[in-house]
């Protein structure tokens, strides 16, 4: 069952609608991908909900404007299950973003592809196939990418967690990197 949100903070439908108007209209950058977060923070707490932007028209009827919205896997702790989240570019302060994407990069390589593909937020990166881990999390490759490129925040949860060591990996052995593959179910 979806429950429908008339009204947030007091505030009618029909003026969050007229914002959401105003903020198209001028093409303000990263409105999608923000509702498409404010969406999985609903779903997370048992709410159903759907982004739709509609503007009237001169019959009093609405129509829906469909924008792609690009979901990938996180980087993941080793004993959670695959989940997936919207990347919403521009979460992180430039700084942040390059330690954290060296740190994705820099990692224990489960495996690797010789092959790139486009990125799925423009298309205009070639990014690299892969599987990483620092032997607590194991994350895509493309994460370093999509992190250094559109400044995309995996989670605050694993930022924590590079923060933790510094944004400097451990060095795994060859042992531990084999069980954490076999965990993941990666073939190197």
């Amino acid at each position: 069952m979806m429950r429908v949100i008339r009204s947030r903070e007091s505030l009618p439908l029909h003026e969050l609608r007229a914002a959401a108007e105003d903020l198209v209209a001028n093409g303000r950058a990263g409105t999608l991908a923000e509702m498409s977060l404010l969406r999985e923070l609903l779903e997370d707490q048992g709410v159903r909900a759907e982004v739709v932007f509609a503007t009237p028209r001169r019959s009093g009827r609405t129509i829906s404007l469909v924008k792609r919205v690009v979901y990938l896997v996180p980087p993941k702790r080793l004993s959670d299950p695959d989940t997936r989240t919207a990347l919403v570019p521009h979460r992180l302060a430039e700084a942040e973003a390059e330690l954290l994407a060296g740190y994705l990069e820099s990692a224990t390589v489960l495996a690797i592809a010789a092959s790139r593909v486009p990125d799925r937020l423009t298309g205009r990166l070639l990014l690299p196939l892969g599987v990483m881990t620092d032997g607590e999390w194991a994350w895509n490759l493309d994460w370093a990418d999509y992190v250094r490129a559109y400044r995309v925040d995996p989670s605050q949860q694993f930022r924590d967690h590079a923060r933790s060591r510094n944004y400097a990996p451990v060095e795994l052995d060859d042992d531990r990197v084999q069980q954490i593959a076999r965990t993941l179910g990666v073939r190197g």
